[in-house]
């Protein structure tokens, strides 16, 4: 079995600008559970899945406020889990950092077999 055996056709990819709302309505038309973040050349950038999405302000699911320690603490912490649970663009949200790999590439039971 080959990664693409097992990907959605044709991949749909939005950039890092794009809005939260139109990013959740292509998952929702294409019933996908992600979408792949690209640059302008095509490049990845990171990855918007449907466990991005769970701590919503708008879903009231953005969890409790932090408490004094972390506040001012770990500062950096609560003004990005702010960011995160309020973003209104897909880079506000999407997992950075992705591991990519080629449609053609063999899944790792298949290189044990070889």
């Amino acid at each position: 079995m080959i990664a693409a055996d097992i990907m959605s056709h044709p991949v749909i990819t939005v950039s890092p600008y794009t809005s939260l709302a139109e990013a959740v309505r292509l998952m929702v038309d294409r019933r996908v559970s992600g979408l792949p973040i690209v640059d302008a050349a095509g490049r990845p950038l990171g990855m918007l899945t449907e466990s991005d999405l769970l701590r919503r302000v708008e879903a009231s699911t953005e969890g409790q406020a932090p408490g004094w320690f972390t506040s001012f603490f770990v500062p950096g912490r609560t003004a990005a889990d702010y960011v995160r649970t309020h973003g209104r663009q897909v880079a506000e949200v999407m997992t950075p950092h992705v591991i990519c790999i080629e449609e053609e590439r063999l899944q790792h039971d298949d290189l044990d077999e070889m």
